[in-house]
């Protein structure tokens, strides 16, 4: 995430904001959205300018947010919308990182949302 940061473009951090307004307008409506998370991660990872980075991204894009898991926690009953919600504040902090161009905080950011994310995660197991 430390390039994306560097190497980002304009356009592409105007991409991610609109992924990011997407994620959060479906959100608020109790829709999914899987696809708009899937969304943002990929445009991070093409603004990183590495083809592997991306190849590597497309290959784990449906295993990082399983919708087998997302549907199990729905029928269990637990509350997705405010998981979501945590992990929109992790988003906008790295969003906000890359928009700044700093490497460190972007690193930072992403660190804190995967490590956050396999906590929302595993009881979805």
């Amino acid at each position: 995430m430390a390039l994306a940061a560097v190497r980002r473009t304009d356009e592409q951090l105007a991409a991610m904001r609109q992924a990011l307004d997407d994620y959060q307008d479906l959100l608020a409506n109790d829709d999914s959205c899987v696809e708009a998370d899937k969304r943002f991660h990929m445009l991070i990872a093409e603004a990183t300018g590495n083809p592997y980075f991306m190849e590597i991204m497309q290959h784990l894009g449906s295993a990082i947010i399983p919708r087998s898991r997302i549907a199990s926690s729905e029928r269990a009953g637990n509350n997705l919308a405010h998981q979501g919600y945590l992990a929109n504040l992790e988003h906008e902090a790295l969003l906000s990182a890359i928009r700044r161009k700093d490497p460190d905080a972007a690193r930072a950011a992403m660190w804190t949302h995967l490590s956050n994310s396999r906590e929302r995660l595993v009881p979805l197991e």
